[in-house]
């Protein structure tokens, strides 16, 4: 997920090179996947990923 939300930040800016800088100062992806792996378990930098798929 986090692979392809940098990649569409780089596709947008090679239409509008000014929009990966407006990005920077009101994305709050990060913030969030950091959230959801906190919530649901997951280890960040480790070497164990809980996948959470659906609720399962």
């Amino acid at each position: 997920m986090e692979e392809i939300h940098r990649e569409m930040i780089i596709v947008v800016g090679w239409m509008n090179r000014d929009v990966p800088g407006w990005l920077q100062l009101v994305d709050r992806f990060d913030t969030v996947c950091t959230n959801i792996r906190k919530k649901h378990g997951m280890v960040i930098g480790g070497l164990t990923y809980i996948t959470f798929i659906g609720g399962y």
